[in-house]
């Protein structure tokens, strides 16, 4: 199991690597692909839980949190 993140219906996540990420690695990685699984939806199907195993040099974030990223 990855991250789980849960989103409502037109919230996003966002993907980037981590600057000190080597960019070789992380491409090899990448080509090997990740996985973003429905993890579960509530019954009104307003809300889905993603499970998300992506490699270690990229970042996961939900979006109304990028202005608060340092």
């Amino acid at each position: 199991m990855g991250l789980i993140i849960a989103r409502k219906v037109n919230e996003e996540f966002v993907l980037f690597t981590d600057p000190d990420t080597d960019p070789d690695l992380l491409l090899e990685q990448l080509s090997e692909g990740f996985t973003i699984r429905v993890h579960e939806v509530n019954d009104s199907g307003t809300n889905v839980k993603l499970d998300i195993c992506a490699p270690i040099g990229l970042k996961i974030l939900r979006s109304e949190l990028l202005d608060r990223e340092p």
